[in-house]
């Protein structure tokens, strides 16, 4: 999921935005939201099982790679000239 959420980074431009006062990326968002959900089908399903350390690992790497975005995005804007 981390290079899901590096890739959505880098094609939003690592924009960010608040939920209450607390700046997230749109693409860290957009990524956790459809991985909580498909984490949380699991436990509708029979032969699949909900695993809370399968989801927590996912969020690291999101988060991780949603920092490594937003840095190779700042690095290129800052390589541009004006």
């Amino acid at each position: 999921m981390g290079l899901l959420s590096l890739l959505v980074n880098l094609s939003l431009g690592a924009k960010r935005f608040n939920v209450l006062s607390v700046p997230l990326l749109k693409g860290n968002f957009i990524v956790i939201a459809a991985v909580t959900l498909e984490e949380l089908s699991q436990l509708l399903l029979k032969h699949w099982g909900f695993d809370l350390l399968d989801l927590s690992c996912d969020y690291l790497g999101i988060i991780a790679f949603g920092v490594l975005a937003e840095h190779l995005v700042r690095r290129q804007q800052a390589t541009q000239p004006q």
